[in-house]
This record gives C-alpha cells, structure tokens and sequence, in this order.
C-alpha cells in the first residue's frame, strides 16, 4: 500500500492542517472547504469516491465492491463521477451527486464518458467512439441533457461556466475552431453566404427555441 496524508492549507492562518489519513488515496478537487477524493482497493480492484468538509467526518458515496466509481469533479456542493458496474453494465455511467440532499441523479448510461467540467449543478462531458467525439451538455436548473454536437467533426477539452459551454472541434487545419454554447438562450442567428459562381448574396438564419 501507498501511505498518503493530504493537507489542507489555511492561508489566512499559515497552518496546514491533515485532512485525509489513508492508503491509496488520490486527490481529486476542492470547492469552498469541501474536498473530493478517490480512494483504490487493491484486493477488490474498484474504487470509491469519498468527500467531507474540512473539520467534520469523510462520506463515501457509494461503499459497493461492485462499483468502480472514479473521476470525480467537484463544485459547491455537487459532485460528478463516473462509474463502471463489475459485475456488469446495468449502472454503468455519469452521475450527479449532491452532498446536501445525498440526491444520486444518473446523467448517462456510457462508462466511457468522462466530465470534463462542473459549474454548479451544470456538467459537460465528451464521448468518444474511437474516431471522433461528440459533446453533450446537463442543464441542472432545467434538469435537462442537450447534445451539443451531431456532426463528423471531433468535438472535444469542453468547459462549462454557469450555463455558457466552450468547446474545441476540427480536423487538420480547421482543428483549433471554438465553439460557444449560451444554454439560458432561447434563440440563435447565423449569417451565410449563397453564390451561383457569377452572383452571390449574404442574409441571416434566425432560430427561436420555443419548450
């Protein structure tokens, strides 16, 4: 086993205070005072994801030898991970935690996705097939999943700040275009080009999004 301690550091007191006492620990992200790890037992090879607030009691949030939780993302009091079924693929998948209403919500229904960002309760994550990646979105206050991407371009490194998404996508030299995604937006306008070879004209694409 791999002995680990993890420190917390007070910066308006200069002192480090022990936080985690544990094998095989790894340090995942803190948010405010609540810190995020994942903690892996060798003999059931699985992993748990485990958080607390500085001072009080560590929580697992699943203690299930069936379940190989990892990568957790935290922010406020929300907590993104994704988990891997043993036994099987049944559970496999994203999820939401919420500290405060210990609330488990299952986001996606694929191992292989992997939360890249969390802002709140809002999650962007990717999704690979091997050739190219395709972006998806959760709305939390909507309670809602919008894939942001359809196309044969590969979409990837998303980030997520409040309801605004930020993505990369393209192939060869088109590969550093950035895209943006406003999810409070009800609407959305594109300005295009129409030529023949001898004429041409510019006009806009107005969409309304009506739920």
């Amino acid at each position: 086993d791999v002995y680990k301690r993890q420190y917390r550091y007070d910066i308006e007191t200069g002192m480090s205070i022990p936080v985690i006492n544990s094998t095989q620990t790894s340090l995942k992200g803190i948010s405010g005072s609540m810190i995020v790890w994942e903690r892996f037992f060798p003999a059931t090879q699985e992993r748990d994801v485990s958080y607390a607030m500085v001072g009080e009691t560590s929580q697992t949030i699943a203690q299930n030898t069936d379940y190989d939780d990892f990568a957790p993302l935290i922010s406020g009091s929300n907590i993104v991970f994704t988990r891997n079924q043993l036994s099987g693929d049944a559970e496999d998948g994203l999820y939401l935690f919420n500290t405060q209403t210990q609330s488990l919500k299952r986001l996606s229904n694929n191992a292989s996705d992997g939360a890249t960002s969390i802002s709140g309760s809002n999650v962007v994550w990717q999704r690979s097939n091997g050739s190219q990646s395709s972006i998806f979105f959760y709305n939390g206050s909507l309670d809602k999943t919008v894939p942001l991407t359809s196309d044969s371009l590969n979409h990837r490194n998303p980030a997520v700040s409040g309801a605004n998404v930020v993505w990369q996508s393209g192939f060869g030299e088109s590969a550093n275009q950035l895209f943006f995604y406003n999810g409070n937006s009800t609407s959305d306008r594109f300005n295009f080009r129409v030529s023949d070879g001898s004429l041409s004209a510019n006009s806009t694409f107005n969409i309304n999004i009506r739920n």
